[in-house]
């Protein structure tokens, strides 16, 4: 048997649960990571995860199709169909199609800004400030590709 079949058989050959399953990936994971360069690994993961998500479209696809609308249970997983989200398209409202305009030019202006500045109406007197907006940086993103 197989590197990848050993591995996998650790996942499916018993009725292990969510819990269980992220129990022992996280241990055989940290006595590969000691023993192996971590970039191998990461390749075969990789190479898993990019089989493993062919694999399991096609069979929801499969399963999506021969049990339509049949909730309930199988071995370890629950079924459950529910509708798609629902999504919204204002396109076709000409007040909704100037008021996205008008919300993007803001932003672009709001992006320009490098200080807070102060607006006075001339007429009332009236001051306004508007401050530059807040970027917020997410995590770093480490991308890997298959050669």
């Amino acid at each position: 048997m197989n590197q990848a079949s050993q591995t996998l058989s650790l996942f499916t050959s018993q009725a292990l649960s969510k819990a269980e399953i992220e129990q022992v990936a996280g241990n055989y994971i940290a006595a590969r990571i000691a023993s192996e360069p971590t970039l191998g690994l990461l390749e075969q993961i990789e190479r898993a995860e990019i089989a493993l998500n062919v694999m399991k479209a096609r069979v929801r696809e499969t399963v999506r199709t021969e049990y339509r609308n049949q909730g309930g249970s199988y071995g370890g997983i629950q079924l459950r169909f529910s509708p798609g989200r629902k999504t919204y398209d204002f396109s076709n409202d000409p007040e909704w199609v100037q008021l996205d305009e008008a919300k993007k030019q803001r932003e672009t202006y709001l992006k320009a800004l490098k200080t807070p500045q102060t607006l006075v109406d001339e007429e009332t007197g009236e001051t306004t400030r508007i401050c530059p907006p807040i970027i917020k940086q997410g995590d770093d993103i480490l991308s890997v590709s298959l050669l």
